[in-house]
């Protein structure tokens, strides 16, 4: 909880003297906040929190700042921790990743930055309390 509420609280409250005149904020969140898994239920309450702070300060901080605030939501991405998760959770994802509709794969960082860098354009300036779910189709919302 400390990393995932705390520090996107903490950083946001930094970021808002910076962007008198408006500014984007994009934070991250995870399949976890929805899917809700065995074993993660502090890291998806976490994720889930994220989300439920987005989508608050999209009203709060755009009326007064105009500031928009957005999410993504990842499904699995090929990262160092994900690979770290060991063998045997390893063979569920890719399992299944196989059973995914859409993308039958994990999911690259550049699948990812792609969203969250036209989140921070000025072309994205109308979306705001959007959490935008890049899984790949593991999961619709």
């Amino acid at each position: 909880m400390a990393v995932n509420v705390r520090a996107v609280i903490f950083m946001t409250q930094a970021f808002i003297p910076y962007a008198s005149r408006g500014g984007r904020i994009v934070n991250l969140s995870s399949i976890s906040a929805r899917g809700g898994y065995a074993t993660q239920s502090v890291y998806s309450a976490s994720k889930a929190a994220v989300e439920a702070l987005t989508r608050i300060w999209a009203t709060e901080l755009c009326q007064k700042y105009n500031i928009t605030v957005n999410a993504v939501n990842p499904g699995p991405v090929d990262t160092d921790m994900y690979r770290a998760a060991g063998e045997v959770h390893l063979a569920r994802m890719e399992e299944q990743n196989m059973k995914t509709p859409a993308a039958l794969r994990a999911g690259t960082e550049d699948d990812v930055a792609e969203i969250v860098a036209f989140l921070c354009e000025e072309r994205s300036r109308w979306i705001t309390g959007d959490v935008v779910c890049a899984n790949g189709g593991m999961l619709y919302t």
